[in-house]
């Protein structure tokens, strides 16, 4: 277990902002007022930790530099989507991850929470390898890992919301995002001036909140929808 990654995620600030949007199973407030995480999920997120430390010189999987600040930099990064995710009662729960890479956002959003179903698109072969492994290990169910390259790799249902934290040219992903994104699908936008990359089609809510305040979050964060 990398107990320094593991203290850091057990006690970061943001635990009671997410403690009031996630299930008690997962994260609960005790009587003391701290939030905790359940022996399972720490157990979890210490397991998939390790797998990206193990497995990042051979799959490239993360910054050589990012390895030892998983934690700050990757997966607080990612529950900073948990409210929007979570604060749907079940009902909008379908995810898709374009570029997944390691697994940001995506396994750490499922790890949260456990009833959204995933789907993951990624088009370099050890790195769908090494989220297939991770599925596995972590026992997480609702899980779909496409082999491929989206707008041609895509979910058989239409997703409620996508992301895509980690793509390394959003010009050639907007593309692709103009014809796929229905009325019904929200794109959580990490990256800057989606109005322009995404045209006049869409709406975008630009988010501005404790996450971005506190700078729990790495860059920006955008609702983006198309217009009625």
């Amino acid at each position: 277990m990398n107990s320094t990654q593991i203290d850091i995620l057990c006690g970061h600030p943001c635990l009671p902002t997410l403690a009031h949007i996630l299930s008690p199973e997962i994260l609960k407030v005790e009587s003391n007022g701290r939030a905790v995480w359940s022996e399972e999920v720490v157990a979890q997120f210490s397991l998939y930790i390790d797998m990206i430390e193990k497995w990042n010189v051979m799959s490239d999987l993360v910054s050589t530099r990012d390895v030892a600040h998983l934690t700050e930099r990757h997966i607080v990064d990612a529950l900073s989507l948990a409210p929007y995710l979570a604060d749907t009662g079940g009902i909008r729960n379908r995810l898709f991850d374009i570029g997944s890479g390691a697994g940001f956002p995506a396994i750490p959003l499922k790890l949260a929470i456990p009833q959204l179903e995933v789907t993951l698109v990624e088009r370099t072969t050890r790195k769908v390898a090494f989220l297939e492994m991770v599925t596995v290990a972590l026992g997480l169910k609702d899980v779909q890992i496409l082999d491929g390259d989206f707008p041609v790799a895509t979910p058989d249902k239409t997703p409620h919301w996508v992301t895509a934290r980690a793509v390394e040219k959003p010009e050639r992903l907007s593309k692709g995002l103009r014809g796929y994104l229905s009325s019904d699908t929200i794109f959580l936008c990490q990256f800057r001036d989606p109005e322009a990359l995404l045209g006049p089609l869409f709406h975008v809510e630009h988010i501005e909140d404790e996450w971005t305040r506190q700078g729990w979050r790495r860059g920006s964060l955008s609702l983006v929808k198309r217009k009625p």
